[in-house]
């Protein structure tokens, strides 16, 4: 099977610091848009001002990459950064997104200075996936809409509605079968490993406390294991937490 490159794009602020959101399984860098709606940005923002939503934007330039291959992401990254002499950057990592994200600290920390792990576990039990891969074969779609209102579950309205409005459809359209049993393949054989991330100055955990996918314990367990790891828990919040006004708080003190 061929691999392609990760591609990124980075959108200048104006901010002196950088941090590369990396999406979950099943999703692409147009779930965080909330994250950095106030830049020149796609036209299919998730939540917007006009539905009455608060938007948690982040203090930082964005990378946001696409063409996300699991296996090689790390590398991809670190090479493309390499290339632009970008060093002390800060990570976001979501669901899969934050294995991801872990992956790329615990191989190049010197050019990590911040890594911020959403709705993590330390690893996905491989009967669990087998069982998801089995319905994805059946029937993509419906095992899709499920999983993304999973995800969506105890957001607000409004929130859901737009997903509905804006994501939903594209997603379920171009999340292709290959890719998402790729996703799967590679949460089958890695695991968030902590004492790979010792060298990374600053190192957060947020989670919501409803979360149905990634149980907060197992978040909580990795936290403690790594000296001077923060970890925040959103009471009301399941897996889907970076969309939420309480958000914003950690990162605009």
């Amino acid at each position: 099977m061929t691999c392609t490159t990760a591609q990124f794009n980075r959108l200048d602020r104006g901010y002196n610091r950088d941090m590369v959101l990396i999406p979950g399984w099943a999703t692409d860098v147009r779930i965080f848009e909330p994250l950095f709606a106030d830049a020149a940005s796609t036209s299919s923002a998730v939540v917007s001002e006009k539905a009455g939503i608060h938007l948690p934007v982040l203090p930082y330039n964005i990378i946001l990459p696409t063409g996300i291959v699991p296996e090689t992401f790390a590398d991809d990254l670190h090479h493309w950064l390499s290339a632009r002499n970008l060093q002390n950057v800060s990570l976001l990592g979501w669901s899969m997104g934050g294995f991801l994200a872990a992956e790329l600290a615990g191989k190049f920390p010197s050019q990590v200075h911040e890594l911020f792990l959403l709705s993590v576990r330390q690893t996905f039990d491989p009967q669990s996936l087998d069982d998801i891969r089995q319905l994805l074969e059946k029937d993509r779609r419906a095992y899709l809409y499920g999983f993304y209102l999973q995800c969506f579950r105890h957001c607000s309205r409004e929130i859901i509605a737009q997903f509905k409005r804006t994501l939903l459809k594209p997603y379920l359209e171009c999340m292709t079968l290959p890719e998402l049993l790729r996703g799967l393949d590679y949460l089958a054989r890695t695991k968030i490993d902590t004492t790979r991330l010792s060298a990374i100055p600053a190192i957060h955990f947020l989670h919501g406390l409803l979360d149905e996918i990634t149980p907060v314990t197992e978040a909580q367990n990795l936290a403690s294991a790594i000296s001077g790891a923060s970890f925040h828990c959103y009471p009301n919040l399941g897996h889907l937490i970076f969309y939420d006004s309480a958000f914003r708080e950690g990162f605009n003190e």
